[in-house]
């Protein structure tokens, strides 16, 4: 298939922790395309980052935010095709506590899991993701 052009394209999330029985977890999402990631998508008209980031997770997971743990976001950066056109991808992703019980969003997901950060570095599908899991646990240790 040959690439017609080039366009970029902008995406919040929102990288999920919560404790359990004294044990940091982290929410990742399974999606239809198949691939292990953290909750996110595109900002509507007229909001910030952060009110981007969580309307995504409480639409894909059910999840409210409860506290940011650093304002800045945390980046990942890709390239991919789709219908032909190459699509260079910028996710910038909030850490943050979240409360409240999972319900995922099943027209977008294949579901959600809770999972250690051990557990959670073996299951995400890229290593641009790994590297900011292992962002979030070194936020969460200063937190």
């Amino acid at each position: 298939m040959t690439i017609r052009s080039k366009r970029t394209d902008l995406s919040f999330g929102i990288v999920p922790l919560k404790k359990f029985e004294g044990a940091w977890r982290v929410l990742l999402v399974h999606h239809i395309a198949g691939h292990w990631s953290f909750p996110k998508g595109h900002p509507e008209e007229g909001e910030t980052p952060e009110q981007a980031a969580q309307r995504e997770l409480k639409e894909e997971t059910g999840l409210h935010v409860s506290c940011m743990l650093q304002k800045e976001p945390i980046e990942e950066i890709y390239t991919f095709s789709h219908r032909g056109e190459k699509i260079l991808k910028t996710v910038r992703y909030f850490i943050a506590l979240v409360d409240g019980k999972e319900y995922p969003q099943l027209d977008e997901l294949l579901g959600c899991e809770w999972y250690s950060f051990d557990e959670a570095e073996k299951t995400l599908s890229f290593e641009n993701t790994r590297k900011l899991l292992k962002e979030a646990q070194k936020v969460l240790n200063k937190a």
